[in-house]
């Protein structure tokens, strides 16, 4: 089941390759998982990894311009916003924090039904230079300097037993009573200062993903471990992405949900290469702000 579209030379629909996990037999007695640990002692018989992901090529990917309105968080698992933002410099972490952060709690409040609280726990910036930060050990808390690829395997970011462990790992005395009411993860997604012409975020329609269709698969830090949950393919999943999208213009999409009677609990996305792009289009520069969206128990 997806959103529904009528074909036109127009519609900037794209024909592209997605990467899934591919279910292997080890997993049954090994589970999946990726270490982010880079100086560990050499041994032989040690990997960092066990995931093997494959191209699933002549995936549709379709165009919402124009569609914007019939989406929603609670049915699809993404929306589109658009926000005129203060912020047009972002070279500072400190005006990041200071300026940026208060206006995406604000539009948090603005987009989302019924919300009490926002908490922003993680943002982080991502620009498309492939061969930037090849064989570099990146200091993630540096997140002004280094900047993260295009996340091209599709995923989910948290898996619900990490986002309750983070939500006390944070909230601490208060996490209890907040895990009493309605949690949502929701993340804001836009480019920094251009249009984006490649590797636009491609966001899964919730209603065409089934449970069983995502694997839960260890990360593994030097200070903590927890689970992210990446799709195997399935013909029924349902992809979209805002074409030519613009810095005054928002994804905003969920990675988690407690409420039991909606719908969109999540959306798998991933970033993919479009099929043609022009010499010299902007490289993409991108930042992503994730945060807990609580709505208080009702008594």
């Amino acid at each position: 089941m997806g959103i529904a579209f009528e074909a036109s030379a127009a519609s900037h629909d794209e024909t592209t390759s997605l990467h899934y996990l591919k279910w292997q037999k080890v997993y049954e007695k090994v589970k999946p998982y990726q270490v982010f640990i880079t100086d560990i002692p050499d041994n032989e018989d040690f990997e960092d990894t066990n995931l093997v992901f494959e191209p699933y090529n002549d995936v549709a990917v379709h165009n919402i311009r124009g569609k914007e309105d019939s989406l929603s968080l609670d049915e699809n698992g993404f929306i589109v916003k658009k926000h005129k933002f203060r912020l047009g410099d972002f070279s500072s972490q400190e005006k990041i924090v200071q300026e940026y952060l208060p206006e995406i709690e604000e539009l948090y409040k603005s987009v989302v039904d019924d919300v009490d609280e926002v908490f922003i726990f993680d943002w982080r910036i991502r620009r498309n230079n492939m061969n930037a930060q090849l064989g570099k050990v990146l200091n993630l808390n540096d997140r002004i300097k280094v900047h993260l690829l295009p996340a091209q395997n599709v995923h989910v970011d948290q898996s619900p037993a990490t986002v309750i462990k983070r939500i006390k790992l944070q909230l601490g005395d208060r996490a209890d009573e907040l895990l009493r009411g309605r949690v949502q993860v929701i993340n804001v997604w836009r480019p920094l200062y251009d249009t984006v012409e490649d590797w636009p975020l491609a966001l899964c329609d919730a209603r065409s993903v089934q449970d069983s269709d995502l694997i839960h698969v260890d990360h593994i830090r030097r200070h903590h471990a927890g689970e992210v949950m990446y799709a195997t393919h399935s013909p029924e999943h349902s992809w979209h992405y805002l074409h030519r999208q613009t810095p005054d213009e928002v994804l905003v999409f969920k990675n988690f949900d407690s409420a039991p009677d909606v719908k969109a609990k999540y959306c798998p996305h991933v970033s993919f290469k479009h099929a043609s792009i022009r010499e010299d289009a902007p490289m993409r520069q991108s930042i992503e702000v994730r945060a807990f969206v609580f709505t208080y128990p009702k008594e």
